[in-house]
């Protein structure tokens, strides 16, 4: 991973199924221009990580990771971090990303939001009605869940202009 993150004009990450064992640690003065990274699908467990890593990130999503314990609390350091967005996290990555928007509210950063779906470990007590129908729905699905799953990340918003830029990049080359 440190050949990709010592690029020095990466700014838009995408990891499929690209993890290597079950803990990454990135290096200082890697990812140093990264504004977007996608994490899909890993048996990733610790990821360590903080704002001397990431200076840069706007948009941290990550999905199919169910084995994830946390998101490292120094990402919500970062100064210029505006969105974490999580599907089909464990439940104590997506608890940790509540905690880092808290942390972050509390010193007043109101521009970090979360975004949460479909969680891996559905543990919760207090469950209403609505999520009940929304865990048939998804059952329903069956095998087009990944189908669905994939629309709604290319649903996302990305930073302005950023898939086409790496779209004009793929033409020059």
């Amino acid at each position: 991973m440190s050949v990709v993150g010592s690029l020095p004009n990466l700014e838009f990450l995408m990891l499929w199924y690209t993890a290597e064992g079950t803990e990454w640690n990135p290096a200082e003065g890697e990812f140093l221009r990264l504004k977007v990274l996608f994490i899909w699908g890993s048996d990733l467990v610790q990821w360590r990580a903080d704002q001397n890593h990431y200076p840069r990130l706007e948009t941290l999503a990550l999905f199919n990771l169910p084995t994830l314990e946390e998101i490292p609390s120094g990402v919500g350091d970062i100064p210029t971090l505006r969105e974490i967005c999580l599907a089909n996290c464990s439940k104590s990555a997506v608890d940790s990303a509540y905690l880092i928007i808290e942390e972050q509210q509390s010193i007043g950063n109101d521009l970090l939001k979360i975004e949460v779906s479909d969680t891996a470990e559905n543990e919760d007590e207090d469950t209403d009605d609505d999520e009940d129908e929304d865990t048939e729905k998804d059952q329903d699905q069956g095998d087009d869940s990944e189908v669905e799953e994939k629309k709604k990340m290319k649903m996302m918003s990305l930073p302005d202009g950023l898939m086409a830029e790496e779209d004009d990049d793929d033409d020059e080359r």
